[in-house]
């Protein structure tokens, strides 16, 4: 399965969040009750998840119906800037 913008992700019986875009490797998402990027826990925040490793007993559901006209706008993009601070910053590193 190809996550798609707008599906939602469940993570066991633990996790969910909302898929912002795909690729073969990774997951970009929206999630409640994570870390910012300080670390502290219980924010909303944007993360980078490895498909292969992060949806572990869990998947994804696509709603029946897009939350609003721009969750299909090609405009609407994450750039690969924004991607590797992400990745940075969850890495541990603050830059």
């Amino acid at each position: 399965y190809e996550p798609k913008r707008g599906d939602i992700f469940f993570k066991g019986g633990d996790h969910t969040g909302i898929v912002l875009d795909s690729d073969e490797n990774h997951i970009y998402t929206i999630e409640a009750n994570t870390s910012s990027d300080e670390g502290i826990s219980g924010y909303v925040n944007t993360r980078v998840r490895d498909r292969n490793s992060y949806i572990t007993n869990g998947g994804y559901y696509t709603p029946p119906t897009p939350v609003n006209e721009s969750s299909n706008d090609p405009n609407v993009q994450l750039t690969q800037e924004y991607i590797n601070k992400k990745e940075n910053i969850q890495s541990g590193n603050n830059e």
